[in-house]
């Protein structure tokens, strides 16, 4: 497993290998490890709104926390399996560092590597839209039968999707060792590859918009101005921003006609980074929500004492309202 990252290459070819694709390895790396910062962040923010408001922890975020630690755990598949991506892209696209037979061995070894990546990424992918999914059930509990068939069937087909989105690198190249190296490297089969690669973002992309479509649906029926309706379902919806990532992750995915490798990991983790940063900014609506009906609150019991003290006779009107906080 470790022979090609021990590999003694002279320094014109090892720059060579770190950029091959359209992305460098050191990008690759700093990009990754970014934004999975960013998304740990955020996520410990959540916990500690949901915390701070409700004292305790609902089942939505309990399948986000999930998500996360399959996050994590894909960071260190990323991390582990970065040398083999780019030694197999330079191998589509220059060909000229060419590995030893024990080299070729240890990829046919790493594809487990690739198949835990592509695994944790999609099951974090799909623990957001399950977060969102479980969080609008509540939302929609006593509204119309025909919104809650809506419902399950979004349910049913984002299950359905996941399923699929697992099996893709199994369908595309289900060989290992020898076999692999056969009839899966440099390049996988490109008609099979872009099948799947169509099918899954297609299931990706028409999940998240079916899951749009729940908060949607019932925004338009709560009678607020138009402009704080599509606010909210900004904030509800992560999948605005899911559907561009799965978006550049197809249709930039090939780098002179050939799948690049670095591009597809790199996009598809990025989006499970920005799928848990979504799902977390809603929480941070709902604190600052929170805040405003507190202070609302607050000066509502402000005018009612400052009612009751005008009502007092004038020999007890010393009473100042700048002293209610010491009350």
């Amino acid at each position: 497993m470790n022979a090609l990252s021990t590999m003694n290459y002279s320094a014109a070819t090892k720059h060579e290998i770190e950029h091959s694709g359209r992305v460098s390895k050191d990008a690759f790396q700093t990009i990754n490890g970014f934004f999975l910062a960013i998304a740990v962040i955020a996520l410990l923010g959540r916990i500690m709104i949901r915390l701070t408001i409700h004292t305790h922890l609902h089942l939505d975020d309990y399948i986000l926390v999930f998500g996360a630690f399959a996050l994590i755990g894909a960071t260190a598949a990323i991390y582990r399996f970065a040398h083999f991506i780019y030694v197999l892209n330079n191998l589509k696209f220059h060909r000229k560092a060419v590995p030893t037979e024990d080299d070729y061995t240890a990829i046919g070894n790493a594809q487990a590597i690739a198949y835990a990546l592509f695994s944790l990424a999609w099951t974090t992918i799909f623990s957001v839209k399950l977060c969102f999914l479980t969080s609008f059930r509540a939302m929609i509990a006593n509204v119309s039968t025909r919104m809650n068939v809506w419902y399950w069937v979004v349910m049913a087909l984002t299950a359905l999707c996941f399923i699929i989105s697992l099996a893709e690198i199994f369908v595309v190249c289900p060989y290992s060792g020898s076999n692999l190296l056969l009839h899966c490297t440099p390049d996988v089969p490109a008609r099979k590859t872009l099948a799947m690669h169509i099918l899954v973002t297609s299931g990706d992309i028409l999940t998240d918009i079916m899951i749009i479509s729940i908060p949607v649906w019932i925004l338009r029926n709560v009678r607020i101005r138009l402009r704080k309706k599509l606010t909210i379902s900004l904030f509800l919806c992560p999948s605005i921003a899911m559907i561009t990532t799965s978006t550049l992750r197809f249709a930039a995915g090939y780098f002179h006609g050939k799948c690049d490798l670095s591009w597809h990991f790199l996009t598809l983790f990025l989006q499970s980074c920005v799928a848990v940063i979504m799902a977390c900014v809603a929480a941070f609506r709902s604190f600052f929500v929170e805040q405003r009906r507190r202070r609302d609150e607050e000066a509502m019991c402000l005018r009612e004492f400052n009612g009751v003290l005008n009502a007092i006779p004038v020999q007890r009107s010393d009473v100042r309202c700048d002293r209610i906080g010491k009350l």
